[in-house]
């Protein structure tokens, strides 16, 4: 299993099927222990949506449900005392971003940054840029992605592989 700070070398590969690093990324915000979290996960799109997030977001929940914690999927997060947030899409989310952080300054935060993210959105909305001040780890799905972080931002970041060959 490999999680990479935004720094680690290009040359690095993950040595397993890494899906499951989904876990260890959450844990690096929250201590390890075997107490089950309740994980909020926000996405953009709908329940039987095909697109990426969903998928992701459905698979993310599954390997955690798996591991023993309670997952709740929702396009918007209006309420609830989850032990941690995870939102897919730092504009898409950006709401669900600021409810979270207002109601729960002191729980973990965590943004999954899509390539819409990446490659234009971080650099160009203010509600995405408002979204990464917000998080306090962000998960990159490839490692040149933290690149694309301001530089006093990168060290939030963790890349978890989705898959490889």
């Amino acid at each position: 299993m490999f999680i990479s700070q935004a720094e680690a070398p290009d040359h690095l590969t993950p040595p397993f099927d890494s899906v499951l690093l989904v876990s260890l990324a959450l844990f690096a915000v929250k201590p390890f222990d075997f107490d089950p979290m309740k994980i909020d996960i926000v996405t953009p799109a709908p329940p039987r949506s095909r697109k990426g997030n969903r998928i992701t977001a459905l698979r993310w929940s599954r390997v955690l449900r798996d591991l023993g914690h309670r997952v709740r999927i929702l396009e918007t997060w209006e309420k609830g005392k989850p032990d941690i947030l995870v939102a897919l899409h730092a504009k898409r989310s950006h709401e669900s971003v600021v409810r979270f952080r207002d109601s729960h300054p002191d729980r973990p935060l965590i943004l999954a940054l899509t390539g819409t993210d990446v490659y234009d959105d971080i650099h160009v909305d203010a509600s995405a840029k408002q979204s990464l001040e917000l998080a306090d780890r962000f998960i990159t799905l490839q490692p040149g992605a933290a690149k694309e972080l301001p530089v006093r931002l990168r060290s939030k970041a963790r890349v978890v592989y989705q898959s490889f060959t």
